[in-house]
């Protein structure tokens, strides 16, 4: 008679990424890649070591917002490329192979079916408190790996559009006094927003309060145009982005019948770094999305 034992945890996450299966396997492979995507913002990859071969070891650590390093290491136990990985791993203070990763790679024409299997085979006080957010955690890295392997951003232009039922001047309100933006945007800023000038103080959306917003303000038309330029999803502390061609925040007023028509754009993306492009155009695409209903939400209220 055989009997089964059922593992503390399991975890399987599955992913069409819009990349070659060849492209997809080889950003597991590299640990300047890795560095890249595998860390849910807003914690950072730090690798050790990365021997990746059969049998070779690893060993890396998860960088938090506030510096904190959370370790692990680990043995990879098969490599097929490009279709298959596997590793065994481990947290401090315990005991070896305490949790099995296996990563599967089917192509579908250009596009690759990624298949996630974790399993933890021991359940200790640090595993519970990994194990909370690991889907969470697996679901955000995933949607990373998949803006690193897209293909490069031919659009380099965001637009929002959105019809809020309040008068232009209170939109314009709403847009260009530094406390309401403040409380919209998820941000304390330093003082008033003035033509020509920086502005600076810092975010304060649950997550992200160690990042700084820093931008310059280029336009105010009153009731028609307000428009900055900043540095778009600048969240890694330790990288120069003073060096980098900011992008352009436009937001136009138009008013309407029942109100105000509000135009946002983020324009430029194309002049950001190559490596960081497709990643802070879709974050931003997604957050600029939330912002409108924010400003809809703040006016609302």
């Amino acid at each position: 008679m055989t009997t089964t034992t059922t593992p503390p945890f399991e975890l399987v996450v599955s992913r069409v990424i819009n990349a070659p299966q060849d492209r997809v396997f080889e950003a597991w492979t590299k640990p300047e890649q890795m560095t890249q995507w595998f860390a849910p913002k807003p914690f950072q990859l730090i690798v050790g070591k990365m021997d990746f071969r059969p049998g070779g070891r690893f060993s890396m650590a998860m960088r938090g917002p506030n510096g904190e390093d959370f370790p692990f290491t680990g043995t990879y136990r098969e490599i097929v490329p490009p279709a298959k990985l596997s590793w065994t791993g481990e947290f401090p203070n315990g005991p070896a192979d305490q949790m099995t990763t296996v990563v599967s790679f089917e192509e579908e024409g250009q596009k690759t079916k990624l298949h996630v299997r974790q399993t933890f085979h021991v359940m200790t006080p640090e595993i519970e408190h990994a194990t909370k957010g690991a889907k969470q955690g697996w679901t955000m890295t995933l949607d990373q790996l998949e803006a690193f392997c897209a293909p490069e951003v031919v659009n380099d232009r965001i637009e929002k559009r959105i019809e809020l039922k309040a008068p232009p001047s209170r939109v314009w309100r709403v847009l260009t006094d530094h406390r309401e933006f403040g409380e919209w945007f998820g941000a304390k800023l330093d003082g008033p927003f003035v033509p020509g000038q920086p502005s600076r103080g810092h975010i304060t959306y649950p997550g992200y309060e160690h990042l700084k917003w820093e931008a310059v303000v280029k336009d105010m038309e009153p009731e028609r145009l307000f428009s900055f330029t900043w540095h778009p999803y600048a969240i890694d502390h330790k990288s120069d982005y003073s060096k980098e061609t900011p992008t352009l925040v436009e937001f136009r007023l138009g008013k309407t019948k029942n109100g105000t028509l509000l135009t946002v754009t983020e324009s430029d993306f194309g002049k950001i770094p190559s490596a960081r492009r497709a990643e802070a155009f879709r974050m931003n695409d997604g957050g600029w999305t939330e912002q409108m209903k924010n400003i809809e939400r703040h006016l609302a209220g």
